[in-house]
């Protein structure tokens, strides 16, 4: 994420010495009046969003927990989907390190999804594309897509389990369980 970091502030130097470069450009080239003040107001335009957008970067000290930690959203500890049994115990995971958007449900020969719940006991009860992971503004949010048996979640700051309504995101935190159909998946 780190090196990410760099490159943007090293496109967005190089965009700013561009935009100063024209701007010196139409002075020396004595291009009509006019003209002149159309590219001195877009390099001044640019310039004043490539400092607000370096400003910004400098500004935003997640960038090295998020290196540090392993990825986008583990500064939250939302590294991992685990599927749990009947007796809560881990049986397979999926790592959410770097993705930004995950499609929950049972693979298809015409859908693949990147949590396949299709090996589950009920899996019977499990959509194709049943539910969906977003990472926004540094949280993920769980969202029901508009599946038969629907979604609940488990918080876990107060323990109490809430039916998801459709089109409505819901933002999760690790240790949250979230139940597709009577599937669990711990979200840590």
């Amino acid at each position: 994420m780190k090196n990410n970091r760099e490159t943007k502030i090293r496109l967005d130097i190089t965009i700013l010495i561009i935009s100063c470069i024209f701007a010196a450009a139409a002075y020396v080239l004595q291009i009509p009046q006019t003209l002149f003040y159309m590219v001195v107001i877009l390099s001044l335009f640019l310039c004043m969003a490539v400092i607000a957008d370096l400003y910004r970067l400098n500004g935003r000290k997640d960038y090295e927990r998020e290196s540090a930690a392993g990825g986008r959203g583990s500064q939250y500890g939302a590294c991992e989907l685990i599927l749990l049994n009947e007796q809560e115990k881990p049986v397979k995971s999926w790592d959410l390190t770097g993705e930004i958007s995950v499609i929950i449900g049972r693979k298809s020969k015409d859908e693949d999804v990147d949590v396949d719940l299709g090996e589950c006991e009920y899996s019977a009860m499990i959509d194709v594309q049943h539910a969906t992971l977003n990472f926004c503004l540094n949280s993920w949010y769980l969202e029901d897509l508009d599946s038969h048996n629907g979604v609940k979640v488990r918080k876990i700051e107060d323990g109490v389990c809430y039916r998801l309504v459709q089109s409505r995101p819901c933002r999760i935190s690790p240790g949250d369980v979230i139940y597709i159909a009577n599937t669990k998946l711990l979200f840590t």
